[in-house]
C-alpha cells in the first residue's frame, strides 16, 4: 500500500513540474515576442529566458509552433468557459458582449500574435477547435461552424488592429444581428 501512495505522489509531482515547465515556457515566449520578431527567437533563447534546460522544453513541445498553438489554445479554453460555448440553439447579445469583453482583456496577447503574422495560423487553431471531436457532423453544421469561425475571428482580429475602436458593446450588438444560423 505505501509504494503505491509513494507512486502516486511521485506521479502528481511530475505533473506539477511539467505543468510549470510548460508555464514558464509559454511566459517567456510571450516576453520575448514582445521585443522581437517571432522568426528570430531560437529554442535555446526561449530555454535561457525561461530558464529550463532543452530537454525539459523538448519533453514538452517539439517546436516553437507546438508552443503558440498550446498559448492559443489555453486563451480559447478560457474564453469559452467565460462565455460558453458558441454552437448552442440560441447564442444571445450578452453571449456576444461577454466574448468581445474577454478577447479585449487578452488583446495584449492576441496583438503579439497577430503582429508576428499568425493571424491566418490563428483562424486554422480556431477551425481546428470549433471542428474537434465532432462525429457525424452534417455538411450543414461543419459550414455554419466554419462561416462564424471565419467572420467572429476576421472581426476580432480587425478589432485588434484597430486598436479596438468599437466598443465590446457595438461588436457584440453587429454580431448578434447578423451571425444568426439563418443569416450565415
Amino acid at each position: 500500500m505505501t509504494d503505491n501512495k509513494n507512486i502516486s505522489g511521485l506521479i502528481n509531482y511530475n505533473k506539477e513540474i511539467n505543468y510549470s515547465i510548460k508555464e514558464a515556457i509559454q511566459e517567456a515566449l510571450v516576453e520575448l515576442m514582445k521585443n522581437n520578431d517571432y522568426n528570430s527567437i531560437t529554442i535555446t533563447a526561449l530555454c535561457k529566458k525561461a530558464g529550463v534546460s532543452r530537454m525539459a522544453f523538448y519533453n514538452n513541445y517539439k517546436t516553437l509552433d507546438n508552443v503558440i498553438k498550446s498559448i492559443v489554445n489555453n486563451v480559447n479554453y478560457e474564453i469559452v468557459n467565460s462565455v460558453g460555448s458558441p454552437f448552442r440553439d440560441e447564442i444571445t447579445e450578452d453571449w456576444y458582449l461577454k466574448l468581445f469583453y474577454t478577447v479585449e482583456d487578452n488583446k495584449d496577447f492576441l496583438k503579439l500574435m497577430f503582429n508576428a503574422k499568425f493571424k491566418y495560423r490563428y483562424l486554422e487553431m480556431i477551425n481546428e477547435l470549433v471542428l474537434h471531436n465532432i462525429n457525424n457532423i452534417s455538411l450543414e453544421e461543419k459550414n455554419y461552424r466554419l462561416l462564424w469561425a471565419g467572420g467572429i475571428v476576421n472581426r476580432i482580429i480587425q478589432w485588434i488592429d484597430d486598436e479596438l475602436l468599437e466598443s465590446p458593446e457595438e461588436l457584440a450588438s453587429f454580431c448578434y444581428s447578423n451571425f444568426k444560423k439563418n443569416n450565415i
